[in-house]
């Protein structure tokens, strides 16, 4: 839903990504109108800002005048951030939005970090970051303080430089970071462990901002146990939806070594992983494709059968509107007689959404804590 968001330096009408008129938050916290108030009170004229994690352009499309380079891992913040510069009638040269996997190739005299949920990111993108700053270099991140991380001074501090906290503001605060040259340590972004399938052993692949990204979730391990019993053999197109790392998807190519697999995902990190994942197992085969998309937007061809293992919460946000998208895409995705296989906690009752959703819904497995759902479309 678009609403307008007045702060210190100018007005926009912002809306979160995907719309949906049920969604009545708003694309912006009071972290980013903390955050804008102390660069218009500030009295420095920066020439080359960064801002990184801005999810629907708050930040940067306020200060697009200065044209900011934005980072972050989600398709659907850079969707967002595009579409709500074309309702605001800014060019989309005005703002320069990429991946936490660009290279960056100059200096910044202006980071806005937006803190992530994720410290293994934060590392990662201060990592990344410290190369190209300076001493001169402004740097103040913000967040809602329920969401930040007990240890954001001391991380700040041992990656970019010594650090000092804001006064609260409308329950938000500050962080002041000087760039202290020397400061920075090197740290491996992309994780890796082995684990056992069907006699095989195999190396999964993780980037900072990947779920289960140094071991393998119960739920996975769960649905892994239960994977050879589903007549993947029929199928001629698997979809590893949400893929992650991409375990799902190569254990589903193990089965089935003729389908051809598309893995899908709206974070770049974790396409990427999974691209590595399955490189690793399989460096030869060509039936496959690696996509970041909204969910299954993007994938041209029917599939045969389509493995899930949902999120509940897309940044600080939580719940199932995410898991509900990803259901009703797969239905539309599904050729007749088709398959959804989904992994959950027990407690999100998803059989309740895939039998209202398909019509049917078979519990194939499940413990104390996970179930093992399936639902096929039918005529």
């Amino acid at each position: 839903m678009m609403k307008t968001f007045s702060n210190a330096i100018t007005d926009l009408q912002l809306t979160r990504y995907p719309i949906s008129s049920k969604d009545t938050l708003q694309a912006w916290d009071a972290a980013d109108e903390y955050l804008i108030e102390f660069i218009a009170q500030s009295a420095k004229s920066w020439q080359n800002p960064i801002i990184l994690n801005d999810q629907w352009g708050a930040l940067s499309l306020t200060l697009h005048q200065k044209h900011p380079t934005v980072i972050s891992d989600s398709f659907l913040s850079h969707q967002g951030i595009i579409h709500n510069a074309q309702v605001n009638q800014i060019a989309s040269a005005d703002v320069s939005v990429l991946t936490p996997l660009s290279e960056l190739s100059e200096s910044y005299d202006l980071v806005i970090l937006k803190v992530p949920k994720n410290n293994s990111l934060l590392i990662e993108q201060l990592t990344r970051l410290y190369p190209y700053l300076s001493p001169n270099t402004t740097f103040v991140s913000g967040g809602m303080i329920k969401h930040l991380p007990p240890t954001l001074i001391e991380t700040l501090e041992q990656f970019i430089g010594p650090t000092q906290a804001s006064l609260a503001q409308k329950k938000a605060r500050l962080f002041h970071t000087e760039v202290n040259t020397g400061s920075a340590i090197k740290k491996s972004a992309l994780s890796s462990y082995k684990f056992t399938f069907l006699n095989q052993t195999l190396t999964a692949y993780g980037h900072a901002n990947v779920f289960a990204r140094q071991k393998l979730d119960i739920g996975t391990r769960l649905l892994l146990q239960h994977l050879p019993s589903l007549a993947l053999e029929k199928a001629q197109h698997i979809v590893d939806l949400g893929c992650g790392n991409g375990v799902l998807g190569v254990c589903a190519s193990i089965i089935n070594t003729d389908a051809s697999i598309s893995f899908t995902d709206e974070s770049f990190m974790a396409v990427d992983s999974a691209k590595r994942t399955w490189q690793k197992r399989f460096p030869n085969r060509q039936n496959v494709q690696f996509i970041v998309n909204d969910c299954l937007q993007g994938i041209t061809t029917e599939a045969d059968e389509i493995l899930c293992n949902p999120p509940f919460h897309q940044q600080h946000t939580v719940g199932d509107q995410i898991a509900w998208r990803m259901f009703k895409q797969a239905k539309q995705k599904l050729v007749t007689g088709g398959a959804l296989t989904v992994i959950g906690n027990r407690h999100l009752n998803y059989h309740m959404k895939l039998k209202r959703l398909f019509g049917n819904c078979t519990l194939i497995a499940n413990d104390r804590k996970f179930v093992i759902l399936r639902a096929t479309k039918s005529l």
